[in-house]
């Protein structure tokens, strides 16, 4: 990921995790990661169980955007933007 951001222009991250907490390979965690992005013209979308989204993305997504289907008016262009998994429940059962 963060190769991605320092070698690429800016372009839609997309992270299918809940979890924001660091690790010691990743101290930022992937909150921290999607941050960066963000400051670098990135659009983040974060997907995940309702339940299982940590604080950290509901700040960065009340900095940067919104939450739900679409983003947010936010105060840096709506450039977050939370995606709930609940929503395709069964369709992903069904999977």
């Amino acid at each position: 990921m963060l190769l991605a951001i320092a070698l690429f222009p800016p372009g839609t991250m997309v992270i299918a995790t809940g979890d924001s907490a660091g690790s010691h390979l990743n101290p930022l965690g992937f909150a921290g990661i999607a941050e960066l992005a963000l400051a670098k013209g990135w659009e983040v979308e974060l997907c995940a169980w309702a339940s299982s989204i940590g604080r950290s993305w509901k700040d960065l997504a009340r900095r940067w955007g919104g939450s739900g289907r679409t983003p947010a008016a936010g105060a840096r262009g709506g450039r977050m933007v939370i995606r709930e998994l609940d929503t395709f429940r069964e369709e992903l059962e069904e999977i």
